[in-house]
């Protein structure tokens, strides 16, 4: 990773720059509105169960990811943790940017107490470097997940 490039939390003046960081994992992301934006943005940052990590190198992020914690009475009521969102810039992958989210989401679950983290992606199936990047940073193969979209009405 570069020596120029710092690992945080992510802050309220990123909203635009991670938006635009998004469209490198989904390019055909909806448009949103100004106000939907910067109104779904503040209920993440003040929500106390989300946490948004990004990697800034020289000023532009180019990684990001966004842990979930949710309390549960199961094994001991540890909480669970979900990571979700994890993106690297097209043009700054394979520099270790996407490790370094991946583990600012799982050091942060860890240290909330969460037993395990789960991780749900789309791009196996596109791209096998994908299972491998997951692997290396310590998930594994577990039970099978299953998932609902919402019909469109």
């Amino acid at each position: 990773m570069d020596t120029m490039s710092t690992t945080r939390r992510a802050e309220i003046g990123d909203l635009q720059e991670l938006l635009a960081l998004y469209r490198h994992l989904t390019p055909d992301m909806p448009e949103l509105s100004d106000d939907l934006a910067k109104n779904r943005w503040l209920e993440i940052l003040s929500a106390e169960h989300v946490a948004v990590f990004v990697v800034e190198d020289k000023g532009v992020l180019v990684a990001s990811s966004t842990l979930i914690t949710a309390p549960n009475l199961m094994r001991g009521a540890t909480p669970h943790g979900f990571l979700e969102n994890v993106v690297t810039h097209v043009g700054h992958r394979r520099h270790g940017y996407g490790r370094e989210v991946v583990e600012a989401g799982l050091g942060e679950a860890w240290a909330r107490g969460c037993q395990r983290v789960l991780l749900v992606t789309g791009r196996m199936h596109l791209n096998p470097h994908v299972a491998d990047f997951y692997t290396s940073c310590g998930f594994k193969s577990g039970r099978a997940g299953l998932m609902a979209q919402r019909p469109i009405s």
